[in-house]
């Protein structure tokens, strides 16, 4: 599993919107790569920036301008002679994968991030090959035993990439485990369905 931090835009108040803001029909949703990102034309796209306390799924209410695969996010600062935004790791932006809140006082908390978002700086995300093993790793992350291992790295209320680097996963999937975080997930996403009505 590969955590990874995401984009720092630099300026979310010019940046970021809530989705609702922009209008569903101006948001590129469910792309899978930045190719398919720029052929949709949109100027929005779905971004995990953290949020609140929330475990399995949700927290999915900003998007970000990456019009023209984040040109004008990568160029701000430009004029002073230095950028000042951080685009990183873009190679994983789209992919489906697991996420979190790097800095929460109510503790750790894991998400399951479909394909088509762009992680952040304070959202950032975990990603393996196969969807099955990603919600292993979920489910993993979410335990009891994950909690006890991520306070002896992590003693604050900070949970960066490198701290959740430390710990171990496993390198294979389970059906058990899927079988039931599947179930969490789809609790989640009607929690979130009802929370949004």
């Amino acid at each position: 599993a590969q955590p990874r931090q995401g984009l720092a835009t630099a300026d979310n108040f010019r940046f970021l919107r809530y989705w609702w803001e922009v209008g569903t029909a101006n948001i590129g949703f469910g792309c899978r790569d930045a190719g398919e990102a720029m052929a949709s034309k949109k100027k929005w796209f779905p971004y995990m920036k953290g949020g609140s306390f929330r475990r399995w799924y949700g927290n999915q209410e900003y998007v970000v301008n990456w019009e023209n695969d984040g040109a004008e996010i990568k160029t701000i600062g430009i004029e002073s002679g230095r950028v000042v935004s951080r685009p990183q790791n873009t190679s994983f932006y789209f992919r489906p994968g697991v996420t979190w809140n790097a800095l929460s006082s109510a503790g750790f908390s894991a998400r399951l991030m479909p394909k088509g978002f762009i992680i952040g700086h304070k959202g950032p995300g975990l990603y393996c090959d196969s969807m099955d093993h990603l919600y292993t790793i979920l489910g993993l992350l979410n335990s009891v035993l994950f909690e006890n291992l991520l306070t002896i790295v992590s003693p604050t209320i900070d949970f960066n990439v490198g701290q959740l680097g430390l710990l171990p996963v496993c390198d294979t999937s389970s059906i058990g485990i899927k079988s039931k975080v599947e179930t969490a997930v789809g609790y989640a996403k009607a929690f979130e369905a009802e929370d949004e009505a």
